[in-house]
């Protein structure tokens, strides 16, 4: 069965699924492209393709005892914005998407039924992390949270597979402590693109090179995700430094000028038009 909530700008979750409140007959999941296409002979050769996202639609029902609260709850719910669609159906996927219209009407057969549509600004998307930390020795313990899987063991890298068709965004992070980190991007075995910095960061710190948000971003923080400085100024500008995630096997190496082994952390969000 298909599954349905939102998250909010606070982080909060909100099921569209409860009994009191859940998603009716939603539509639009699917995609839509606008093509271009060039006549050679007897052929036509697609010259552009763009994506116009589909806006998710559907029926909110509220029909638990304090409908018209309910109703209040959610549209304050709402106005803390962003908001992040989440669909599950053979995975979890995300979108981020706008309020566009929610309509509200009386009360009939103990149902308070409102239409509502979203601005899907985002591909779907489905997050993978990659948490590798030198479980050899025990591993290190942070205070804040990854949701994430080991893969096999590999000092200093992380591997995994994409099936996505599109180029997909991801995060980097570099435990210190780290001196003048190097980063490469390898498919199928190989090398595609290279990041370095010249920097140095203390036991404690990290090292995220962001390239899920815009702006792009190198920055040093603490455990407890606080910003210490900016790191873009020191990049090495030769360097590519911000990865996207291809289709296939994905490889992401770190080495350093320090005699430490590395761990790290590797945040993709694998892009579909549909799911």
């Amino acid at each position: 069965m298909r599954e349905f909530y939102l998250i909010n700008g606070n982080g909060i979750k909100y099921s569209l699924m409860d009994v009191e409140h859940w998603l009716y007959k939603p539509k639009n999941l699917g995609a839509n492209f606008s093509n271009k296409y060039e006549q050679i002979d007897s052929e036509f050769v697609r010259t552009r393709r763009i994506a116009k996202p589909k806006d998710p639609k559907g029926k909110i029902l509220f029909t638990g005892k304090n409908k018209y609260e309910d109703y209040y709850n959610f549209i304050m719910f709402l106005a803390v914005e962003p908001l992040t669609l989440l669909y599950k159906s053979n995975d979890l996927y995300r979108a981020k998407v706008d309020l566009k219209e929610i309509d509200k009407t009386e009360i009939e057969g103990g149902i308070l039924e409102c239409d509502i549509s979203f601005k899907r600004c985002s591909r779907w998307f489905k997050e993978i992390t990659i948490l590798n930390d030198e479980p050899e020795t025990g591993g290190k313990v942070y205070p804040y949270k990854y949701i994430y899987k080991y893969m096999e063991y590999e000092a200093q890298q992380a591997t995994f597979d994409s099936d996505s068709g599109y180029d997909s965004p991801m995060k980097l992070t570099i435990f210190g402590p780290v001196e003048n980190p190097i980063w490469k991007h390898y498919l199928n075995n190989e090398l595609i693109a290279t990041g370095k910095i010249f920097a140095s960061v203390r036991t404690g710190r990290r090292i995220v090179i962001d390239g899920t948000k815009i702006p792009y971003s190198i920055r040093e923080m603490d455990n407890s995700g606080k910003v210490i400085r900016d790191l873009y100024q020191y990049s090495d500008f030769d360097t590519q430094r911000f990865f996207n995630i291809k289709m296939g096997r994905n490889r992401i190496t770190v080495e350093h000028d320090g005699s430490n082994s590395l761990g790290l952390a590797v945040e993709a969000r694998l892009e579909y038009e549909t799911v």
